[in-house]
């Protein structure tokens, strides 16, 4: 089953934003310049994973994948995933209006 994911980017190298920009670009549509909505499956998620963990600077780049869930009136983010550098994650669920 496909999930919708918003995948956020910030990469300091332009070679490594080049590389990480035409891996996302095949998995998901581009609603600005670092930023991808996805509908992913859990194996193409784990592709995708793999491929932006092999290509980026743990100590100098952040790749970030939030789940988002549709209800009635809103999308609801669940807790998300960084790659690189951490940010900080509140223990509540965030509300897309």
């Amino acid at each position: 089953m496909q999930k919708t994911w918003l995948v956020v980017y910030d990469i300091s190298d332009s070679k490594r934003l080049q590389q990480v920009h035409r891996i996302v670009k095949d998995y998901g549509d581009g609603i600005q310049k670092s930023v991808f909505l996805c509908q992913l499956s859990p194996s193409h998620l784990s592709i995708l994973q793999d491929k932006i963990s092999s290509t980026i600077h743990y100590h100098h780049d952040q790749v970030i994948f939030i789940p988002l869930h549709r209800t009635d009136k809103y999308l609801e983010v669940d807790r998300w995933e960084t790659y690189g550098r951490r940010v900080y994650e509140s223990e509540s669920r965030y509300m897309i209006y």
